[in-house]
């Protein structure tokens, strides 16, 4: 009888052991990382429809405006530079068309990366140790803001592939005590007892 008290703590136990789970701290919350709360996807897109009608409109001013909200938004919008790179093309502003066809060309690469990985390659340019952005401080500074941006993508990616797998193995005791109880329950319905 003893024994079976003391199962039935210890299940309690690990059960509330597994129902506690994850992480709790500011970090993971989202509150404390790098560029939290600036990005958003709908937003820009909603910025891009603004854009895009102010362009129709024939309000190239209003629409470059939007179209860059759009990318403080969400820096990889393809659609956003895409647009931008047009409204510049429209005003004849070559130095700015040429930025933002740079980046236009390049979001579909991105997209292909691991945020990481396309990281450090517009850590180059943000630090200007390429030719195209030496002499460039608005190439410099939007490819710094792109690798704030898609270094915490990667932390996001990297705290939600974590908080998987502690869900995953928070589900272990659970399953071994379980076990354990249905071999000893078993065991004592077939006049074999275990305990």
């Amino acid at each position: 009888m003893f024994l079976r008290i003391c199962a039935a703590v210890i299940v309690l136990f690990a059960l509330g052991a597994c129902a506690g789970g994850g992480r709790t701290d500011a970090t993971v919350s989202g509150a404390t990382e790098p560029g939290a709360g600036r990005y958003d996807a709908a937003r820009a897109e909603q910025l891009v429809q603004q854009a895009r009608e102010a362009a129709d409109s024939g309000d190239l001013a209003a629409a470059e405006s939007a179209f860059e909200q759009a990318l403080d938004a969400w820096p990889t919008s393809k659609p956003a530079w895409d647009g931008l790179a047009e409204a510049y093309r429209r005003q004849g502003r070559q130095e700015e068309l040429e930025v933002a066809s740079f980046f236009a060309a390049r979001m579909d690469w991105v997209a292909t990366l691991p945020p990481l990985v396309a990281s450090g390659a517009f850590e180059n340019v943000a630090e200007g140790r390429v030719s195209i952005a030496e002499n460039n401080p608005e190439l410099r500074r939007r490819s710094a803001q792109l690798v704030d941006f898609l270094r915490t993508r990667e932390v996001q990616a990297r705290d939600t592939s974590y908080d998987e797998e502690i869900e995953y193995w928070q589900l272990i005791p659970a399953a071994i005590i379980s076990t354990v109880l249905v071999v000893i329950g078993g065991g004592n319905l077939i006049g074999v007892p275990i305990f």
